[in-house]
C-alpha cells in the first residue's frame, strides 16, 4: 500500500533510500553532476539522477518510504515540473512495465481537473514521472490551514474532483489512491487531481490477483484493500471518505491501534455515521456520504460522474454565502446546466427567422 508523503526526512532504512542509493552508486562518472547544493543527501542524489534524463531538480516538495515528490525544471522543453520518484516494489521487470504501460495510459487525459503526465522514466530500479506543476497546496493542507472551512467550500472542491476522475472514468482508468494528499487545490482555486500516473485501465480484470494492492487504508474502497476485483464504484467509495475527512477532519472509521483493526472496520463498514459527528449539514450530504460509503459496490454511485451530479445537486440547492469561491463554483454550474437548452433555444429561434425570411423572398 502506497504511504502519505511526509515533508521530513525519511528514515535510514526506508525502500526508497537503499534503492536510491543503489542507483546513484550505479551511476557511471561520466554522469553529469548538478552545481546547486542543497544539503539534503537524497535530494541531492535524485538531483544527479533526474540530471542523466535532461531535469534540473530544485527542491523537495515531499517524501516518504516509497516515494518522493520534487520540483524541477526540463531543460529541453524549458518547463517547470514535478517528478514523482518510486520504488520498485516487486524487484521485477514486469513492475516497472506495468507502471510504464498506467503512465501512458494517465498521459493521454487532458482535463481542466487533472495534474497532466507528461512522460515516464526509468533509472536502474528507479522509476520517476514528469507531471504538470501546480502552485498550490493539498487538500490536506488547505483542511490544516482552514479548521472551520464551510461545508459548501468542500462539496465545490470535492465536485471539481470528482469531475477529474470522471474524465478517467470516461476513458476507461481507475485512480485506485484518491485521498486529501492526491487533491491538490492552487493558488486561482482550481482543483487538480494528481497521482493518475499509478492509474490502471478498469478493463484490465487480471490485475487484482498478478499486482500487489495500491491505495491507502482509510481511504480505499473495501474490494481493494482484500484485493478484489475494483471498478468505478471503488474510486467512488474513495472520493467520499475523502469527503467524509474534508468535512470532519478524521477517516470515517473508529481509531483503531493498528493497521489490522483499521481493515476489520474497513471490511465489515463499521462507518462512523456522518451525523453523529456533523450535525449542521443537509439531510442530502448525509445520504451521500452513506451511499458513497456502502460496503456493497453496488450501492454505490456506479462512476464518479455521477457521484459529482450529487454534489452539484445539493450545491445548486443551498444558500450559498460561504465566499466569492463558493459562489462562482455554483455558478458555473448552473452555467453548464442552462448552456444545452439555450444552445437549442437560440438555434431554433435562428432557424425559424430564417425560414421567415426566406418565405417572404420572391
Amino acid at each position: 500500500m502506497n504511504t502519505e508523503l511526509q515533508t521530513p526526512e525519511p528514515k535510514s532504512d526506508s525502500l526508497l533510500e537503499h534503492q536510491v542509493d543503489a542507483v546513484y552508486d550505479s551511476l557511471p562518472e561520466t554522469t553529469p553532476v548538478p552545481v546547486r547544493q542543497s544539503g539534503h543527501g537524497l535530494l541531492e542524489k535524485l538531483r544527479r539522477i533526474a540530471a542523466k534524463e535532461g531535469f534540473e531538480v530544485e527542491e523537495m516538495l515531499g517524501q516518504g518510504g516509497m516515494g518522493a515528490v520534487v520540483s524541477a525544471r526540463d531543460k529541453e522543453l524549458g518547463r517547470k515540473v514535478a517528478l514523482k520518484f518510486l520504488v520498485n516494489q516487486n524487484a521485477e521487470h514486469r513492475f516497472s512495465e506495468r507502471l510504464k504501460r498506467e503512465a501512458e495510459r494517465a498521459s493521454s487525459l487532458a482535463h481542466e481537473n487533472i495534474v497532466q503526465v507528461y512522460s515516464w522514466h526509468s533509472v536502474g530500479n528507479l522509476t520517476f514521472f514528469s507531471m504538470e506543476y501546480v502552485d498550490g497546496e493539498t487538500l490536506n493542507q488547505y483542511l490544516k490551514k482552514r479548521p472551520h472551512v464551510p461545508h459548501a467550500d468542500v462539496l465545490r472542491i470535492m465536485a471539481e474532483a470528482a469531475a477529474g476522475v470522471a474524465a478517467a472514468h470516461d476513458a476507461g482508468l481507475l485512480h485506485r489512491d484518491i485521498k486529501p494528499q492526491n487533491i491538490l487545490i492552487a493558488r486561482n482555486g482550481r482543483v487538480k487531481v494528481t497521482d493518475f500516473g499509478l492509474a490502471s485501465d478498469a478493463r484490465d480484470r487480471r490485475r487484482a490477483n498478478s499486482l500487489t494492492v495500491s491505495g491507502t487504508l482509510g481511504f480505499m474502497a473495501p474490494e481493494q484493500a482484500r484485493g478484489a476485483e475494483e471498478s468505478f464504484s471503488s474510486d467512488v467509495f474513495s472520493l467520499t471518505a475523502t469527503l467524509y475527512y474534508a468535512l470532519t477532519n478524521r477517516i470515517p472509521y473508529e481509531a483503531g491501534d493498528s493497521s489490522r483493526q483499521l481493515l476489520l472496520h474497513n471490511q465489515e463498514g463499521r462507518v462512523v455515521p456522518l451525523f453523529t459527528v456533523r450535525e449542521d449539514l443537509p439531510q442530502t450530504v448525509y445520504r451521500i456520504v452513506a451511499r458513497g460509503l456502502s460496503t456493497d459496490p453496488a450501492r454505490r454511485f456506479p462512476n464518479a460522474r455521477a457521484f459529482r451530479a450529487e454534489l452539484e445537486n445539493v450545491l445548486l440547492n443551498l444558500d450559498v454565502g460561504t465566499g466569492i469561491r463558493g459562489r462562482l463554483g455554483v455558478l458555473r454550474i448552473q452555467a453548464r446546466r442552462l448552456a444545452l437548452p439555450i444552445g437549442l433555444l437560440v438555434g431554433f429561434a435562428a432557424g425559424f427567422a430564417l425560414a421567415w425570411y426566406l418565405r417572404g423572398l420572391p
